[in-house]
């Protein structure tokens, strides 16, 4: 775990942890609309799932940690990162939900959608592992 982060590191954490959420948000919503487009609505229910939880998943995030503090230290990296894992869990198991329901098997741009979504989301559980040296969140993934 880190023990402190602090300053120009602690704005990089951040930073590295919300880029990945704006293209898991990003992407859920191209999907809804090419659902739509396409006239296949059975994922767009899971994938306003998705995007709702991108959402949450970024409030949550600026709450944990707030920009206006300008460091934290192990233990309170640690109990901000522990309110994080059960959402990103949440939206690894909506992927999941997503592939499983087979709609994107013949469809290239949607499974590249759905990967792209999925990489923003191993790419946080990385960020938070390396952080807190943690291989619970890496397991999320």
């Amino acid at each position: 775990m880190a023990e402190t982060l602090s300053g120009e590191a602690l704005r990089h954490f951040r930073h590295e942890l919300r880029t990945p959420l704006n293209h898991i948000i990003g992407f859920a919503e191209i999907m809804i609309d090419d659902a739509g487009d396409i006239g296949r609505p059975e994922p767009i229910p899971v994938l306003q799932q998705i995007k709702s939880g991108g959402y949450t998943l970024l409030e949550s995030l600026q709450e944990a940690f707030p920009a206006e503090i300008p460091s934290m230290t192990g233990a309170e990296i640690e109990a901000a990162g522990a309110t994080l894992r059960p959402l990103i869990a949440g939206l690894v198991l909506n992927c999941s939900m997503l592939e499983e329901m087979g709609v994107y098997e013949t469809e290239s741009e949607g499974l590249e959608n759905l990967g792209t979504i999925r990489g923003a989301l191993h790419g946080m559980s990385e960020i938070l592992a390396s952080c807190f040296g943690d291989s619970r969140v890496r397991r999320l993934t």
